[in-house]
């Protein structure tokens, strides 16, 4: 088994609420302000910005969906798809 590893660089990453996207005020204590009224820890805001950066590196993969039609004689696929080709995928 393996561990995929992606290169994320941390600046500037607690200068936006993670939740808002809008840039934050950071008071003592390592607490940032949000304009939009609530409070978190820097540390915790950069590391939430570091992960949604990280996500939108992973490719999601999909298995096409096959389209089949109920009918009294029992279930059959749709015309043009093919039922047995699951090795056809959708990339996002």
């Amino acid at each position: 088994m393996s561990i995929k590893v992606f290169l994320v660089v941390e600046y500037n990453t607690s200068r936006l609420c993670t939740y808002h996207e809008v840039e934050v005020a950071r008071r003592p204590r390592r607490v940032i302000n949000c304009p939009l009224s609530h409070k978190l820890h820097s540390d915790v805001n950069g590391d939430l910005n570091i992960m949604k950066m990280g996500v939108k590196k992973v490719v999601v993969t999909l298995k096409k969906p096959l389209s089949f039609l109920v009918t009294s004689n029992g279930i059959t696929p749709v015309k043009g798809s093919n039922a047995l080709d699951l090795s056809r995928t959708l990339a996002l």
